[in-house]
């Protein structure tokens, strides 16, 4: 084998120095350069897996905001529903309440006229038949101007109000 090397002009002793001079600048590169490298290689490629989990993280919460909200505010919608039906109620309530109220008091304005018209109207025969006897008593004292008694002008009088009455 040493004649081929000769042959080829290679020193076998440089050849060694050559292959031990690459095995150290390979051991030196993989140290000095290739760790360095995969190490910051590696924490990259970590960096982006974290970011990627947060992000799938954000966007699980964001889903999960999004849907939340639209929760609440369906939630919103029926309770502002719920809301004006109830004071939609309370106002027909109200409504019928005063119409009560004011047919009540109609009824009793109406009642009381018809009570005054009957006081007033039985007043007024009171005053009318007082009146009737008093002309008629004067009709009777100048048409009999006989000497009736008291009682029985009163009687007359009791008698023609009676007529008077049918």
């Amino acid at each position: 084998m040493s004649d081929i090397l000769e042959k080829l002009t290679i020193n076998p002793k440089i050849l060694g120095f050559m292959i031990l001079n690459f095995l150290v600048l390979v051991v030196a590169l993989r140290f000095i350069l290739l760790k360095p490298l995969t190490k910051a290689i590696k924490e990259r490629q970590e960096k982006i897996g974290r970011g990627l989990d947060n992000a799938e993280k954000m966007e699980k919460k964001m889903a999960e905001f999004n849907e939340n909200y639209e929760k609440k505010m369906i939630k919103v919608k029926e309770e502002t529903k719920s809301i004006l039906e109830r004071a939609k109620q309370e106002g027909r309530q109200l409504r019928e309440e005063e119409l009560k109220k004011a047919k009540k008091d109609a009824t009793a304005l109406i009642e009381q006229a018809k009570l005054d018209i009957v006081k007033s109207k039985k007043e007024l025969k009171q005053e009318v038949k007082e009146e009737i006897g008093v002309v008629m008593e004067e009709v009777f004292n100048r048409v009999l101007k006989t000497g009736m008694t008291k009682e029985q002008k009163e009687g007359l009088v009791k008698e023609a109000i009676k007529e008077l009455e049918k």
